[in-house]
């Protein structure tokens, strides 16, 4: 009811007090399509909002115009002095006359709400907004009527027997907001969708009773605005809102004061809203970039276990070595279930390949042990993420967030629950098995590479970087595999680095590797920032290996 009629005429009632003989200094704007016009002679601002969700006009005693994001407008209206102010009878359209016939008109309604400037000859020769294309038209003239008597806006009810209560009395009384027009039918007791026609002669009168009541008592505003009990405001009115018992009911003796409180309340509960909705978008996006990683565990997992057919066709090689020749690309055995077709390397002795498929059936099992685990794990992050969406959906005041986000801030902003440090920090890295079974890690930011490198590298862990260009850091994690990693190893985690850096599309990476006992971080350098006391180079081609526990590049 900010924006209400009568809200509108009980605000200009008072702006003729204030602002006569004053003269418009500064017009200027730094809230979306909110207008604010500065005078001389009073230290006071009018504030004219026309957003379609927060029309509104009020003086504000200490409004600061911001040194940046801020532009002038109705330039063609300074240094004129007010002389008075009116409303229009028929809508919400206030006039503010200035000096020598010029008038400022503020038109709160509708979609296309404005503040237009006009001369003598009431053309339009500046506006707040679309100025140039109102500039040189006419002033709109009205074309309604005054609201009326009670018996006069009874009398117009009446005669739209086809109509409900409720539609009638808007039709009949459009100066009426629609929280009035409720509250003129609590005061009746009429149920608002009972038609016109059913109403009898008590409920006509029940009703003109009302409507004379309210009429009264909006002829002498008392602003006050009702919230919910959590502080969430529902109505700004200048009547008492029966309708609304069991509410909060803030009450004030000055009208601007009331508007500027309600705005204000108004606005903090949207940016909240805004605010939880990021949040809370943040969250679900999270939850479903879990699913997509469980997904593609599953799809992985149920196309077989590689780990067995590798040891089968090692275990059958080893079987039938004398009869491959050699520089053989494919030998077919006779297994238990039938022929089986061993895919072989020509340059490999029968040996040689079934040792090969040893060690693919050893590094296969890990990866499928570590895509268990990390299945496991990201199921639990999905639970707590969707138990930490039901909080924040459940804040329903600024508090409320406020004290969600201290509760949660880690969990939110970096999508981390609550854990030991290390099974926290592990998903954050991304995760491989190279020959032999070797776990292999690699950075995803800066900072993470920092993480990687400082807390979760052992000293004799191989340290890989792509040489002289930006890049994850990869850690080959020695403890993982059974002895020491071999060249094959070696070379697909620098492959790795290669693959997460700025040269990922060159045909061949120079790629660093020290143990990490000789890598350290100085004082005050910036993330990711190490230096080395001895390195080694090998060069490589960017790849991933084909066993790959992480699914997020």
């Amino acid at each position: 009811m900010q924006s209400a009629y009568h809200t509108l005429k009980a605000v200009t009632g008072t702006l003729s007090a204030k602002l006569h003989g004053c003269r418009i200094r500064e017009a200027f704007s730094q809230e979306r399509d909110e207008a604010v016009i500065a005078f001389s002679g009073a230290p006071t601002h009018l504030v004219v909002s026309c957003r379609s969700d927060f029309l509104a006009c009020y003086l504000h005693p200490t409004y600061t115009r911001a040194r940046k994001n801020s532009a002038d407008v109705l330039a063609a209206a300074l240094n004129y002095t007010v002389e008075d102010v009116t409303i229009r009878p028929d809508d919400r359209w206030i006039t503010i006359h200035l000096s020598g016939g010029a008038a400022l008109h503020l038109q709160l309604f509708g979609g296309k709400a404005n503040v237009v400037f006009t001369d003598a000859s009431s053309i339009i020769v500046d506006a707040f907004k679309r100025a140039k294309e109102l500039a040189g038209l006419p002033l709109p003239v009205s074309a309604g009527s005054a609201m009326g008597s009670p018996q006069e806006i009874l009398d117009r009810v009446l005669a739209h027997p086809a109509q409900t209560l409720r539609s009638a009395l808007k039709v009949s009384a459009p100066q009426l907001a629609p929280v009035v027009v409720r509250e003129i039918l609590h005061r009746a007791d009429l149920a608002p969708e009972l038609p016109v026609a059913a109403a009898s002669a008590d409920a006509a009168a029940a009703l003109r009773d009302a409507v004379a009541a309210v009429v009264e008592e909006l002829a002498h505003p008392t602003p006050r605005i009702y919230a919910r009990a959590d502080g969430t405001p529902l109505h700004f009115s200048i009547i008492p809102l029966l309708s609304l018992d069991g509410s909060r009911e803030d009450r004030f003796e000055d009208i601007h004061h009331a508007l500027r409180t309600f705005i204000g309340w108004k606005r903090s509960a949207e940016e909240r809203t805004d605010e939880q909705g990021l949040m809370a978008q943040r969250l679900r996006t999270r939850i479903e970039h879990a699913r997509r990683i469980v997904a593609a565990i599953d799809a992985d997992m149920g196309s077989g276990d590689r780990a067995e057919q590798y040891m089968l066709f090692g275990s059958l090689l080893l079987q039938h070595l004398t009869e491959i020749p050699p520089g053989a690309a494919q030998t077919t055995i006779e297994g238990a279930d039938g022929p089986v077709i061993i895919p072989l390397a020509p340059t490999q002795t029968a040996s040689q390949n079934a040792q090969r498929y040893f060690e693919k059936s050893k590094t296969s099992k890990r990866a499928r042990e570590l895509a268990g685990r990390r299945r496991q794990f990201t199921v639990t992050q999905m639970e707590r993420t969707a138990a930490l969406l039901a909080d924040l959906e459940h804040a329903a005041t600024r508090q409320d967030l406020k004290t969600f986000m201290e509760d949660h801030k880690d969990d939110v902003r970096e999508g981390r629950g609550t854990g030991p440090a290390d099974e926290l920090d592990r998903p954050l890295f991304r995760e491989f098995v190279v020959e032999g079974g070797f776990e292999v890690w690699a950075g995803r930011t800066s900072a993470n590479n920092d993480l990687l490198t400082l807390r979760h590298a052992r000293p004799q862990d191989y340290w890989f970087h792509a040489r002289s260009v930006p890049g994850s850091h990869v850690i080959l994690r020695v403890a993982t595999g059974h002895g020491g990693p071999g060249k094959r190893a070696i070379q697909q985690a620098a492959a790795i680095a290669a693959y997460y850096s700025k040269m990922r599309t060159a045909t061949m990476v120079p790629v660093t590797v020290t143990l990490r006992k000789y890598v350290h971080k100085p004082k005050g350098a910036k993330p990711g920032s190490v230096v080395l006391q001895r390195e080694d180079v090998i060069m490589v081609e960017p790849a991933l290996p084909q066993h790959r526990e992480d699914t997020d590049e």
